[in-house]
């Protein structure tokens, strides 16, 4: 492959100036390789075994379960040190394709790993970097467009070494995820090599340390467009014509924060129109979801959520294998189901009578997306705006400290999911991304360089017509 790219670059006539100085690895420090064998037989056993009996999706894998834990058995064994252990490990939770349902180390090997000080996102079909710390942006500008890393074409980079660790089925999901993971923490003795053709149409190879957070500064400055980070759990600004953007980036509100948003709804409530933004919002407690909808619904009351859960019973099971009546129990899919509450709302709630849009994207997770089941089957419900939300809620069983069984070795966990979600009214289950009524993504990398929120002006836009219309 080494071959290969040089004749590529040969190929090509690339200018010599980024190869003048030969790349060294940073030093690396030995890894730990603390963990017996039996113990890594034994937790990879003990994540196998609950999943097998917990999993709530367990009856829509594709594969069997088992036989993947007997081709795994091998490879945990084989494993050299402490990190790669927990790679096998996180590579067999995430074979199960569920959001709330993976392994953490916990940060133990913090000081074996680093990243590359950039970023980078899927365009259409094309990787492109969209910020670089300075002064690397003369040597990999923003809008570059990768080619390759590591020696592999993009997407074959993609499916070999970062989507099998990615714990999700959704599609925008594991794209979104992955364009983050290329140059995320990872082993600091894993340099990046990337063949890249820049803005200006020159092809340019070259090979970049792992050492972001060793050579950052308080005064470091970044070439491209920062992303936008959920500095705050609550915000409201004005737009024109008296719109209200009511930002929520967290659902994990405390009483105290709770009363301040139920504040700051009481403010928007003569709003001309509101939107409600929750592309940053990874969930929390979907009693702050409760806490909106209350105000959204046209009704004196909403439909809560329905869920289901694996269900074991011993003497079932045993009598599965002969009796029908019993035979889910025996092939581990019987379930108990729990349908939808209906939630009154008191007469005190001030109620919104006002257009209403609903900003989500790849961020919206968890009890966030407990709010967009719950809202997607109301009647007349507020238009939903952006991309795809991130396809996965539920209530994970976490293996941890003081929880099931012993510590994951070096204070790691995991957890698993066992709640399948269903929509209040038609029972469906919820086990993919919530989709947009109107998707909005760029058209090219040097519209995304221009760094507009081309999803709030495109909203805003929408929410122009609607007044209008009343």
């Amino acid at each position: 492959m080494k071959t290969k790219l040089l004749l590529t670059i040969l190929i090509l006539g690339l200018s010599t100036s980024f190869f003048a100085q030969a790349f060294k690895h940073p030093p690396c420090r030995p890894l730990p390789n603390t963990i017996s064998v039996a113990d890594k037989v034994y937790f990879l056993s003990f994540f196998w075994s609950e999943a097998k009996y917990n999993f709530v999706f367990f009856d829509e894998l594709d594969f069997c379960w088992d036989s993947l834990f007997r081709a795994t058995i091998p490879k945990v064994m084989a494993t050299e040190n402490d990190f790669e252990f927990y790679r096998v490990l996180q590579r067999f939770a995430a074979s199960l394709g569920d959001g709330h349902t993976q392994v953490f180390n916990s940060g133990q090997f913090f000081q074996y790993v680093d990243y590359v000080p950039f970023a980078g996102r899927f365009i259409n079909d094309d990787f492109f970097i969209t910020r670089v710390r300075k002064p690397f942006d003369e040597i990999l500008p923003p809008g570059s467009r990768v080619i390759e890393v590591n020696g592999l074409p993009i997407d074959e980079y993609m499916k070999k070494n970062i989507h099998p660790f990615i714990n999700s089925q959704s599609p925008s999901t594991i794209r979104f995820r992955a364009a983050s993971q290329v140059f995320a923490s990872n082993l600091i003795r894993d340099s990046v090599q990337l063949l890249f053709i820049t803005p200006n149409n020159e092809t340019r190879f070259h090979v970049f340390a792992r050492d972001g957070e060793a050579t950052r500064t308080p005064d470091d400055v970044h070439a491209g467009v920062l992303p936008r980070w959920a500095r705050q759990a609550m915000s409201l600004s004005w737009e024109n014509d008296n719109v209200a953007h009511l930002t929520v980036n967290t659902f994990n509100l405390n009483a105290e924060r709770m009363a301040e948003l139920d504040n700051l709804l009481n403010e928007v409530v003569d709003a001309t129109g509101l939107i409600i933004d929750l592309r940053s919002n990874g969930g929390g407690s979907t009693r702050v979801a409760f806490q909106l909808l209350e105000r959204i619904s046209q009704q004196n009351y909403f439909l809560g959520l329905g869920y289901q859960t694996r269900v074991n019973d011993g003497v079932r099971r045993a009598n599965g294998n002969w009796i029908e009546e019993f035979q889910d129990y025996f092939l581990d899919r019987a379930f108990r189901t729990h349908l939808p509450d209906t939630m009154h709302i008191p007469d005190t709630v001030k109620r919104f009578n006002m257009p209403i849009i609903v900003l989500i994207s790849e961020r919206t997770f968890s009890a966030a997306e407990d709010f967009l089941v719950m809202l997607y089957e109301m009647e007349n419900r507020p238009l939903l705006v952006g991309t795809p939300s991130g396809g996965s809620t539920g209530s994970p069983l976490v293996i941890a400290t003081g929880m099931i069984g012993e510590n994951f070795p070096g204070g790691g966990s995991a957890r698993i999911c066992t709640r399948r979600v269903l929509f209040p009214r038609s029972l469906k289950p919820f086990n993919n991304s919530i989709m947009p009524d109107v998707l909005v993504e760029f058209d090219s990398i040097e519209e995304y360089l221009l760094g507009n929120d081309k999803v709030l002006n495109t909203a805003l836009e929408i929410m122009k017509e609607k007044i209008s219309n009343r």
